[in-house]
């Protein structure tokens, strides 16, 4: 049984193509690894994230905008905040005090953003908008109560 298992979830090996092998050591011997592998950050962000697509199926009319610094990330007027480039919807935390989530390393604060674009927050009508429509939210122990009494 157990070599049923081992077999059925086991992960395909990834290998190289000749191709790349030879780029590899091509870019060794002649001094430009540094040009093969380039940082994360470095790396340039399509300008057209937010197509029609996008905002017929997830804004839905609503009025978004940008995280500052990171333009690959909206935030919607309901709460959610949005990766443009995986198209999907970041998990985000209830503290008790505050909503936030996290893009990449930076902590996202909901009532600030709010306050930057000039929306009016409600705390409780984004949880219930989260509880009623089964958005991934973290909500931590201390808080338990606090989130199902809303």
């Amino acid at each position: 049984m157990a070599k049923a298992l081992r077999g059925k979830y086991k992960q395909k090996d990834k290998y190289l193509s000749q191709k790349q092998i030879d780029s590899i050591e091509a870019a060794i011997y002649n001094d430009k690894l540094h040009e093969l592998y380039k940082e994360v950050d470095d790396t340039p962000i399509p300008k057209k994230l937010l197509t029609e697509d996008v905002k017929k199926n997830i804004i839905k009319g609503q009025r978004y905008a940008h995280i500052d610094g990171q333009e690959e990330y909206i935030i919607l007027e309901d709460g959610r905040l949005i990766n443009l480039e995986n198209i999907n919807q970041l998990q985000i935390q209830f503290t008790g005090v505050n909503l936030r989530g996290y893009a990449k390393k930076n902590r996202i604060v909901l009532h600030e953003e709010f306050a930057k674009n000039k929306w009016p927050y409600n705390r409780d009508s984004i949880l219930r908008n989260y509880k009623k429509n089964k958005w991934k939210i973290y909500v931590n122990y201390a808080s338990k109560s606090l989130y199902e009494s809303i």
